[in-house]
């Protein structure tokens, strides 16, 4: 770790548009923060984008922002409050598909056979329309049962991306059915 004067130079460089200082502090704090998100969300990505994310913000509102605590406590808890923040969203994103996915399920076991093969058929029509990457996503996640990590390793993307993506094609699902 850097003396507290070399970091507050490097601070107060950086405020003033130093990139070679902001490099300076990313590689001083990024491993650090990643490591304390991980230690909360047991997560690595996540952890990794959270301390990037805290730490570009830092540079982009550099002009904005006045520390009143040391650098190392103000990026700690701006780290911890991004992660809560996914957190809650990440709650409310599950909320949600779980209600889409409630809705398409009455929507099709409230029916007699016949109009229940139809609506089936609605269901897989509605897939069919999802965007190229939404319907691959889809499909493993919501016929093939797989999980949305495997999905993301198997697909090379984000776990972010594929909750999106679900989401999109749920809410996309919805309204092709004209479900409320």
């Amino acid at each position: 770790m850097l003396p507290k004067k070399r970091v507050k130079y490097l601070y107060v460089a950086m405020k003033k548009g130093d990139r070679e200082a902001f490099e300076a502090l990313y590689k001083l704090f990024y491993e650090r923060l990643s490591k304390y998100i991980l230690s909360i969300s047991k997560n690595t990505v996540e952890a990794e984008d959270i301390a990037q994310e805290t730490l570009i913000w830092l540079w982009e509102s550099r002009k904005d922002i006045t520390i009143n605590s040391s650098l190392n406590a103000y990026l700690y808890r701006s780290a911890r409050n991004r992660y809560m923040d996914l957190y809650r969203k990440k709650e409310r994103r599950s909320k949600l598909i779980e209600e889409i996915r409630q809705d398409i399920i009455i929507y099709i076991e409230n029916s007699d056979a016949v109009e229940k093969e139809l609506r089936l058929k609605q269901l897989y029509a509605a897939i069919e329309e999802l965007p190229e990457k939404c319907k691959e996503i889809f499909i493993l996640s919501k016929l093939k049962r797989y999980k949305q990590k495997d999905i993301a390793i198997q697909l090379n993307i984000s776990q972010r991306t594929v909750e999106s993506q679900i989401r999109n094609g749920l809410l996309a699902i919805r309204s092709k059915l004209d479900i409320n």
